[in-house]
């Protein structure tokens, strides 16, 4: 027999003439043709399926296949179909550089797409020249130049307002506004302060001026000093001067600015100050007053200081009108015993005498008296008048007017009891001890009387009523009595719907029958206004009455659609009104329906007579011929029926035929007298070719077999006996290192015959498997059962799939977030079993377990716990590491009174974890749980390189119990450690290891925990310090150098966090 031939030759030997479907006939053999491999002993499979986008490919060894030719546009490289890049073509089977500048291109020298800033001419790629002149542009040539017409795709620069451009030369027809032909005929802008316009000029430069021949002069050629000037009716005006220049409004003409201190333009504002000039005529002439500041048309309006103004408008000495002190023509304040006047003439003077006793005074502006500010030496101020001082006039007046303190000004001081007004003493009110004002209460009487908010006295019960604890000596309350709120150091009524409060207008809790929505107002209101509520509380509506549904945004009942009786919100109804029937979201009465007579409960309860209820009971419809359909659909139910039945007992016979007939065909059974393979008795029914079935791997120079994948070998078995008999294969109990699985399954042998199982084997782990698997025969004619057990033998290779039979558990170390931690022994090594808590029994589970743990395998670091592999096998899920002898540096922390740890170590043991973590951010993992627990210390030798490793680096990579809830109110650790972005549940990168570091850094150089827990009791409290953005200060154990990196480290903001590398280098300085 050949394999995978339908047809040999009759006359030939081993030669086939046509063969199974996909096969080919090839030199009298059977093969798959170019476009196809032979992916197994009786079956052709598409290249492209096993090499994508291959097109032809070639057999190699045992049914792999290689790739020789790529469909287009695809190269093969190296076995692979790699797609063409970008500015690359696919062209003869390769991938070729496009031609220069060209982004699309079909073929050798056909581009059909430029890159930016070229177009496309004649297949080929040209640069845009001036493409910003370009208005409008297609692939391959500028179509728009705007001013200028081209025949060459590039627009020109130029000052030429139109033109004609082509291959050889560029016509100016006309030059841009401000531009004229020179007298080589080239547009040039010279004169750029010239108004051209087709030649004619509108506008000179500034200095200049247009003439009558439409020619421009130079203003300064006319008039010296001017800088700009225009010509009206043949004359010279000047418009505006050179500095120190001004222009006389009489003569129009520039003159210089003498005398002139201010100007505007060309116009003189004000003359110098104190050179007795004005301005007249743009021009500063001189007054020729004496004394005389400012003058205005010849005449004195202002006088120097020391002066004052006469009604001749002359200047005169101040003492002159007894002043002390003038400004401004006026005179400010007179010399003692002098009042100023209101009218300043000649004859009434500025100031006049008012007597010997008086020494200040100035006249009431309500009735014209003298009122006294201060008398001279000898006499009090008393009643508005100075009267002479004796020491029973003060005793009378302290007895009438209750003034304590007298002078020559008037009252100073007033008792106790009164308040100073105007100079007299008028009596406090509201049983104040001292006041300010009538109104203002400055002390009430001690144990009596309170001084409320208001600075009024409020009597001592009162005060109580309100105040739950008050201050000491009774200077306000320090705690408010329900109903109340604190402002300074009184209590005052909340609103009347309040029952605690914040302040007037702010309610925290409601009154009975009252509830709170802050959205709408801070106060409470009134239950009444829950329209529609059945269930209220202080917080707005829970449940709603029918025909309204809870809005989701703010806890209010609003309307249901019309004629809903019960809805979840404004656009659906579940429950619509009697005699509604509930179409499209709306509930509509029943009598817009045809035919329907009755509703209820959304639907059509009943139709009119010779009509039926539609499917969805919404509408009514024909009532059918029921006899007739009846009698119809169940003939045609018997027939369906009867043959099914048959159809399934033909089809269930020819699959039992035709699939045994295949599964035959894929079977290598064989007379054993016709084989020249030598068996072996393993019983008195059954011989096999193999007393030990060894598995090896061909591919591995020792034969070592691979983990996880199925490795072949091939086992002959006989039968012997003289009835046919059975056979099939099983493994025993409690078989959990390895799958087997064998092809055929299940044999039927007669007599003489053999058959060639193919068997599988799939190792779970690293192992040395010597084991027995069961071969069951079956007697068919007797009737009896046959067991016989077969040796197998196998070597794995080496993986981090480790075999529990390796492990051996010495004492329990502890309980971490993954599990229970155990100090065991590995193939001579001391190691740390990591058991889990739960078993991985579900698939998905035991598929992220295995990617954790090819994730910890690709980890090679010298900071870094070395990883030994893991256990697969369910109910036994376990990882392996290396064991540290020291523990963590958490538990040195702890233990503090029994190792003394030099300073030097702890800088090294946080070198260690900062290069750890180095590692893993360099491979973009995140660790997101640095802390002291998970840096074990190896050493505490100064001398050695590695002191210290980083473990539990792959939760970043968890199975759903490595700290996969970074949420610390879920029990999962505390917020000591946690960045504020991870507190706020935000997202977050490396930048949170770096701040996890810092705080790590902090507690190693404290050597003691970073939060006081006699401060932070609680762990949410840890969490609003950080959140708010406030830190931990300088611990004495630490330098400032060393504090200013943990700054760093725990900035607020991610972004101002260094990164690992700076932190390395700032570690090993510090």
């Amino acid at each position: 027999k050949m394999p995978n031939c339908v047809t040999c030759s009759q006359t030939e030997k081993y030669q086939c003439i046509s063969c199974e479907d996909k096969f080919v006939v090839n030199n009298y053999q059977c093969e798959c043709p170019s476009y196809l491999y032979q992916n197994n002993s009786s079956t052709c499979d598409e290249c492209y399926n096993i090499k994508p986008k291959c097109k032809m490919c070639q057999n190699y060894g045992n049914y792999g296949a290689e790739c020789k030719v790529c469909y287009p546009p695809f190269e093969l490289i190296e076995g692979s179909c790699v797609e063409c890049q970008s500015y690359t073509n696919y062209f003869g089977n390769v991938c070729v550089n496009n031609n220069g500048n060209c982004e699309l291109q079909n073929g050798e020298n056909n581009c059909l797409k430029c890159q930016t800033d070229y177009h496309l001419r004649n297949k080929t790629c040209e640069i845009f020249e001036n493409k910003n002149l370009c208005e409008t542009n297609s692939k391959i040539t500028c179509e728009n130049c705007g001013n200028g017409i081209t025949t060459t795709g590039n627009c020109e620069e130029s000052n030429c307002k139109y033109y004609y451009k082509n291959k050889t030369t560029t016509i100016c027809l006309q030059c841009n506004d401000g531009s004229n032909f020179d007298t080589s005929g080239v547009c040039n802008n010279d004169n750029k302060d010239d108004l051209y316009k087709n030649s004619v000029i509108f506008k000179c430069k500034i200095d200049q001026y247009l003439n009558n021949n439409n020619l421009c002069h130079n203003c300064k050629d006319d008039q010296t000093n001017s800088i700009k000037c225009k010509m009206v009716n043949s004359k010279i005006h000047g418009i505006n001067c050179d500095n120190n220049n001004v222009i006389n409004t009489k003569e129009d003409m520039c003159i210089l600015k003498n005398k002139c201190d201010t100007v505007d333009g060309n116009d003189c504002v004000s003359c110098v100050a104190k050179t007795n000039t004005y301005i007249k005529e743009n021009v500063c002439i001189n007054c020729g007053l004496e004394n005389c500041l400012s003058c205005l048309d010849g005449k004195c309006i202002n006088c120097l200081d020391g002066y004052l103004l006469t009604t001749t408008n002359q200047c005169e000495t101040k003492e002159t009108y007894n002043c002390q002190q003038s400004k401004s023509n006026k005179c400010i304040k007179c010399l003692p015993m002098y009042i100023k006047v209101e009218k300043n003439t000649i004859d009434t003077q500025y100031c006049k005498l008012i007597g010997n006793d008086v020494k200040y005074a100035t006249k009431s502006f309500i009735n014209d008296t003298v009122v006294i500010f201060e008398c001279n030496n000898g006499f009090l101020l008393y009643d508005g008048n100075c009267t002479k001082e004796n020491d029973q006039l003060k005793q009378i007046e302290s007895e009438t007017d209750r003034c304590q303190i007298k002078s020559s000004k008037g009252c100073i001081s007033c008792l106790d009891g009164y308040y100073l007004t105007n100079g007299s003493c008028n009596k406090c009110e509201n049983n104040c001890t001292t006041c300010f004002n009538s109104t203002h209460c400055l002390s009430c009487r001690p144990e009596l009387e309170f001084l409320n908010k208001d600075n009024t006295c409020e009597r001592t019960e009162d005060f109580f009523k309100k105040c739950k604890k008050e201050m000491p000596n009774m200077i306000g309350c320090a705690l408010c009595q329900e109903g109340y709120y604190r402002e300074k150091s009184d209590c005052v009524t909340c609103d009347s719907t309040c029952a605690v409060c914040k302040d007037l207008n702010s309610c925290i809790t409601c009154k009975l029958n009252y509830f709170l929505i802050p959205s709408e107002m801070l106060t409470c209101q009134s239950y009444s206004g829950l329209v529609g509520c059945a269930d209220k509380t202080q917080f707005g509506c829970e449940r709603c009455e029918g025909g309204y549904y809870l809005d989701s945004y703010i806890p209010r009942c609003k309307t249901c659609i019309e004629n809903c009786t019960k809805c979840i919100d404004q656009y659906s109804c579940e429950v619509c009104q009697k005699d509604n029937i509930y179409v499209n979201n709306k509930c509509v009465h029943y009598t817009h329906f045809m035919f329907c007579i009755a509703a209820f409960n959304g639907e059509c309860l009943k139709c009119s007579q010779g009509k039926q209820l539609s499917d969805d009971r919404k509408s009514c419809e024909d009532t059918p011929n029921t006899v007739l359909i009846t009698s119809l659909s169940v003939t045609f139910v018997v027939i369906v029926i009867i043959v099914v039945i048959v159809l399934l007992f033909t089809l269930s016979y020819l699959y039992n035929y035709f699939g045994n007939k295949k599964k035959m065909q894929n079977v290598c059974v064989f007379k054993m007298k016709r084989s020249n393979i030598t068996f072996y008795d393993i019983n008195e029914w059954l011989v096999s070719n193999k007393k030990t079935l060894v598995f090896v791997n061909d591919d591995n120079e020792n034969s070592d077999i691979p983990v996880g994948k199925e490795t072949r070998e091939v086992l002959c078995v006989g039968n012997k006996s003289k009835n046919a008999i059975k056979i099939q294969f099983s493994v025993l109990k409690g078989c959990e290192n390895y799958n087997i699985r064998t092809e055929p399954s299940l044999v039927n042998l007669k007599s003489g015959e053999a058959c060639e199982f193919e068997m599988f084997l799939t190792p779970i782990c690293s192992c040395n498997i010597e084991d027995k698997i069961v071969c069951v025969g079956l007697d068919i004619q007797n009737g009896l059962q046959m067991i016989q057990q077969i040796q197998i033998s196998a070597k794995t290779q080496m993986t981090t799939h480790l075999d529990y039979h390796e492990l051996h558990e010495e004492k329990r170390l502890g309980e971490g977030s993954f599990g229970i931690v155990y100090l065991g022994e590995f193939r001579g090594y001391k190691v740390a079993i990591k058991k889990m808590k739960e078993g991985c029994n579900d698939e998905i589970k035991m598929k992220e377990f295995e990617k954790e743990v090819n994730m910890l395998d690709k980890f090679r670091s010298d900071y870094l716990v070395h990883f030994y592999g893991a256990v697969f096998i369910p109910n036994k899920i376990c990882m392996v590491t290396e064991f540290a002898q020291f523990g963590s540096l958490n538990d040195l922390i702890k233990n503090k009174k029994k190792i003394t740890i030099q300073k030097e170590i702890k800088i090294k043991v946080m070198n260690d974890m900062a290069n750890g973590l180095l590692y893993l951010h360099t491979n973009g993992i995140v660790h997101r749980d640095i802390k002291p627990d998970n840096l074990l210390v190896f050493s505490l030798d100064i001398n050695d390189k590695v002191n210290a490793k980083l473990t539990d680096f792959g939760s970043a990579r968890n199975i759903n119990l490595l700290m996969t809830n970074m949420t610390f109110t879920k029990g999962v650790g505390t917020p000591v450690y946690m960045a504020p972005e991870v507190l706020k549940k935000e997202k977050y990168k490396k930048s949170a290891d770096i701040y996890s570091f810092g705080v790590t850094l902090y507690e190693t150089l404290k050597w003691g925990d970073a939060y006081d827990k006699n401060v932070f009791k609680f762990p949410w409290k840890i969490a609003e310090f950080v959140i708010s953005g406030k830190r931990l200060e300088r611990n004495e154990n630490m330098s400032d150098s060393q504090y200013e990196l943990i700054q760093k480290c725990w900035s607020q903001q991610p972004d101002d966090r260094p990164n690992i590398n700076e932190v390395v280098n700032l570690l090993e300085t510090k």
